[in-house]
C-alpha cells in the first residue's frame, strides 16, 4: 500500500459498466484514510465515467459522536431523517445501557474496581496503533485505552514502546480481515519481545473481526459491544456479540 500511495498509482479500480447501470445522484466519499476508501481521483472519475456530476457527499468522522453525526447528515441529504434519527436513538441507548451496567458494577465493587488498560492494533506487520473513533470506544467499554493522545489515523508503534507500555489487554484486528484471516497473520507474529509482555503472558490477547472496528458506520456499537466482553467479562459474560467476532488466544 505504500508503495502504491508513494508512487501515486491507483489503489482502486471503478466498475466502469456498473456505474453506468446505477447512474448515481450522490456518491458518498471520504479522505479520512486515503488507504481505506476512494476520495479525489476515484470521485472525478466516476464523472468522466458517467458524463456528468453527481452530488459528491464528504464525510470525515474523527470519533463515535461524529460518526452518529455523519449518520444524521445522510438522513438529510437523502429525505430520510426519521429512520437516521431512530438509528441514532437506538445506538445511543445501546450505549447507555453498556455504560449504566459499568458504573453499576464500580459503585458495588468500588474498592477492587481498576480499569485494565487496552491497547488496540489495526496492523501487526509493522504494528499500528488504532486512532479515529478507537480510543472512544474503549473508554465507553470501561478500559483505560492506551491509544491515546486520540490520532487523526492510526499511527506505528515499535515493539519496545508496546513493552514500555505493557498493557493488560491487547486486542488485535489487522484493517480489512476477518477473525480467520486475523488469526493466520498472528501466527506469523515472529517479535522477539513479544512473549514477555504482560497481556500475553495472561493469554490477555484478543483478535476482533475488524468490519466491528474499521469501518466509520452503525456497526462500531457491536465493535464496543465486542469490547466489553473483552474488557468486562465478568460485567458482560452473557451479553450476545456475532460469531466469530471475537477469539482469545
Amino acid at each position: 500500500m505504500r508503495e502504491l500511495l508513494n508512487h501515486n498509482i491507483p489503489i482502486f479500480r471503478i466498475n466502469e459498466k456498473l456505474m453506468q447501470e446505477i447512474k448515481p445522484d450522490m456518491i458518498i466519499s471520504q479522505d479520512t484514510c486515503s488507504v481505506c476508501a476512494p476520495y479525489t481521483r476515484e470521485t472525478r472519475s466516476a464523472s468522466e465515467i458517467l458524463g456528468y456530476e453527481p452530488e459528491n457527499l464528504i464525510l470525515n468522522p474523527k470519533n463515535f459522536s461524529d460518526v452518529l453525526k455523519s449518520i444524521e447528515t445522510i438522513g438529510k441529504k437523502i429525505g430520510n431523517l426519521n429512520n437516521a434519527y431512530k438509528l441514532i436513538n437506538t445506538i445511543e441507548s445501546r450505549t447507555k445501557e453498556l455504560e449504566s451496567a459499568i458504573k453499576t458494577s464500580e459503585k458495588s465493587n468500588e474498592s477492587i474496581y481498576s480499569k485494565p488498560t487496552v491497547l488496540f492494533l489495526d496492523w501487526i506487520s509493522p504494528f499500528f496503533v488504532a486512532g479515529h473513533w478507537i480510543p472512544g470506544m474503549i473508554e465507553i467499554a470501561g478500559g483505560n485505552s492506551l491509544n491515546k493522545p486520540p490520532s487523526p489515523d492510526s499511527v506505528q508503534i515499535l515493539i519496545n514502546t508496546i513493552a514500555n507500555l505493557d498493557p493488560d489487554k491487547i486486542v488485535i484486528s489487522p484493517c480489512g480481515f476477518n477473525l480467520e484471516r486475523s488469526l493466520a497473520e498472528y501466527k506469523r507474529l515472529r517479535e522477539i519481545n513479544w512473549n514477555s509482555l504482560k497481556a500475553v503472558k495472561n493469554n490477555e490477547i484478543y483478535l476482533v473481526d475488524s468490519s466491528y472496528f474499521s469501518k466509520p458506520s452503525p456497526r462500531l456499537i457491536t465493535g464496543i459491544e465486542i469490547l466489553c466482553k473483552i474488557v468486562n467479562p465478568t460485567i458482560f459474560g452473557d451479553l450476545e456479540v456475532p460469531p466469530n467476532s471475537l477469539l482469545r488466544i
